[in-house]
């Protein structure tokens, strides 16, 4: 068997590109038969490309080796499409009240629109966007009333800009974390690139998203984002190669100075560059120039280099923003601590300050389902003698801190915040305490 990562790739690019000419899936064919199927099925899955490449498989000669690939795939692909047909009721629902809870539809769900057929599309979470807290809040809400939990897999959280705005990301599956069928990203405010930097979404146009009236970002702020979600992953996905096919493909005009722009502030020049010259090595009948297929984005990255790469990124950005080298340098080293950490919920006395408010802390967001068990195990010392205070974070968030204890409270939900994993007991009983179960 070959172990080349060139391979893998390159057998990847010819089974999941759109419409494949005979003289690609004939060279498929042949990379087939010398590459380890069971990696190969892999590197499809991690490139969410499943659907495009077992298409192509099945109009490959008939092997050993395409069989392997075929019958994983047809195990995955029929999962995938149980799943989207329960979770389908659901999302028009969604998609049907976000304009009233003025929320916007990103990323995956409004890209496959863009596809000449979107059923060879990858349906995954439901990403929406959502201007500022108030909204964040409202849609939340909405979501849990309809039965919607928290993630404890990635959970929710919470960051400042530098004029001390809140941004972030709030998370809930349905129907729970055990098996969820769906998945909601509700990202509130710019949009997140690496440690402590970020890509503002300013430009929205109507459009619909499975036959439902929404709205996405503009074009140019599309092709950004598919940008600065590459620098986010740090890996090359042919995902991404085929949507900027099927955005640039046609008659549509890009208005590439805004492109641009948008990419420098999130630091992804470079990435975007290296994404249009991979893709246009691949579709070269798009007309793309000629670029340096080399790049940030590897075809792999083992945790450390993912840490590696997360620093370097949070020093550029930092000097960008007119940070001088010890400042950028000290936001670098926490970025490494921060990627390489475990940051499982943990008690973990004496535990951590309050969160900062700014870019590079994330405060996370532990929800009653992980920090309830945390409290069930420790003998909690409610500190009645010692006073609580308030402090509104924005409408309908408040600070609630008791001694070393600190609680988040959204709306009627008690939150505890975390930046390193560790928990303070003092805040599982403040919690405890004005969740009223203790």
């Amino acid at each position: 068997m070959v172990d080349n990562a060139d391979a893998y790739w390159t057998c990847i690019t010819l089974l999941a590109r759109l419409e494949p000419a005979a003289e690609h899936r004939a060279r498929a064919a042949e990379l087939l038969e010398v590459l380890d199927p069971e990696e190969v099925y892999a590197r499809i899955v991690a490139s969410r490309v499943y659907l495009p490449a077992r298409e192509t498989l099945g109009q490959l000669p008939p092997t050993e080796q395409v069989g392997t690939v075929q019958k994983r795939l047809d195990q995955l692909i029929t999962a995938e499409r149980l799943r989207c047909a329960a979770a389908r009721p659901e999302l028009t629902a969604i998609l049907t009240e976000a304009p009233a809870l003025g929320a916007r539809v990103m990323k995956g769900l409004a890209l496959r629109e863009h596809h000449r057929r979107p059923e060879l599309r990858h349906e995954g979470d439901i990403d929406l966007h959502v201007p500022e807290w108030h909204a964040a809040l409202a849609t939340s809400r909405w979501l849990r009333q309809r039965g919607w939990v928290c993630d404890t897999t990635e959970f929710s959280w919470l960051k400042c800009t530098d004029g001390g705005h809140l941004y972030g990301q709030l998370t809930l599956v349905l129907p729970d974390n055990e098996d969820p069928i769906s998945r909601v990203d509700l990202h509130i405010g710019p949009y997140s690139v690496g440690h402590a930097g970020n890509m503002p979404l300013a430009g929205w146009r109507d459009t619909e998203v499975l036959g439902v009236p929404a709205q996405e970002p503009d074009r140019e702020t599309t092709l950004a984002l598919i940008a600065a979600h590459a620098l986010n992953d740090g890996v090359l996905s042919m995902k991404d190669i085929n949507d900027l096919h099927e955005l640039l493909v046609g008659e549509a005009r890009t208005d590439w100075a805004t492109v641009e722009e948008l990419c420098r502030g999130a630091l992804a020049v470079d990435v975007l560059a290296q994404l249009l010259a991979v893709t246009g090595e691949i579709y070269p009948e798009l007309g793309l120039p000629v670029g340096d297929v080399n790049g940030p984005l590897a075809l792999s990255l083992t945790p450390a280099e993912r840490a590696d790469r997360a620093a370097r990124s949070a020093y550029r950005d930092e000097r960008a923003r007119g940070a001088d080298d010890d400042t950028a340098t000290v936001v670098a080293e926490e970025a490494r601590r921060y990627y390489s950490a475990d940051l499982r919920p943990r008690v973990a006395p004496p535990g951590e300050p309050v969160p900062a408010r700014n870019r590079q802390t994330c405060c996370r967001l532990l929800p009653t389902s992980t920090w309830e068990p945390l409290a069930a195990n420790i003998a909690l010392d409610r500190a009645d003698d010692v006073p609580i205070a308030e402090r509104p974070w924005e409408s309908g968030l408040t600070l609630i801190t008791q001694g070393p204890g600190t609680v988040l409270r959204a709306g009627d939900e008690i939150f505890v915040p975390t930046v390193w994993g560790e928990v303070h007991p003092t805040s599982l009983a403040l919690a405890s305490r004005l969740a009223g179960h203790a």
